[in-house]
């Protein structure tokens, strides 16, 4: 007699399929009797339905199945961590370009900041040489109005 079973093909340890909840078996007609029973498993794309496999067959198609998914499943991991790798590549090159922008801003600043230095020791110069002319100034002032003293007080004795 063969069965027919749809499902997804589990082995136990010992090697045995066990017989589950979720297992559906027809008895085929004895004009299909075989020795051989046929595993439609969860992706049965994958199993010709005009030849299906035997026992032993079914058994190396679901580990081969389990084992291409386990390297798809290990390539998506692989692809993720790549895409992963590149998009910290492409934030390090942003990073480093704000860093190169900031860098020319700070050098930029310490520019202004030497001009704004520059600017106040010339203007503390121009502050001491106005404060010079200021003294200067009141000097002259100061030696005019004694010559406008005198000139009075020499006119004013004349006069007498």
């Amino acid at each position: 007699m063969s069965y027919t079973r749809s499902g997804t093909l589990f082995r136990t340890p010992s090697g045995r399929i066990p017989a589950n909840q979720q297992e559906e078996f027809e008895h085929l007609s004895d004009s299909q009797q075989s020795e051989s029973v046929s595993f439609i498993t969860a992706r049965s794309g994958d199993i010709p339905f005009d030849n299906p496999p035997t026992y032993q067959e079914a058994i190396f198609q679901t580990e081969f199945q389990q084992e291409v998914q386990q390297e798809v499943v290990q390539q998506d991991g692989v692809e993720f961590l790549y895409q992963t790798f590149i998009n910290y590549e492409e934030r390090i090159r942003s990073l480093e370009g704000s860093i190169q922008t900031s860098n020319n801003q700070i050098r930029s600043l310490e520019n202004s900041v030497q001009t704004s230095n520059n600017q106040i020791t010339s203007l503390k110069n121009l502050n001491q040489t106005l404060s010079n002319n200021i003294k200067e100034l009141k000097e002259t002032i100061t030696n005019v109005n004694r010559l406008v003293i005198d000139n009075i007080n020499f006119t004013f004795l004349l006069s007498r």
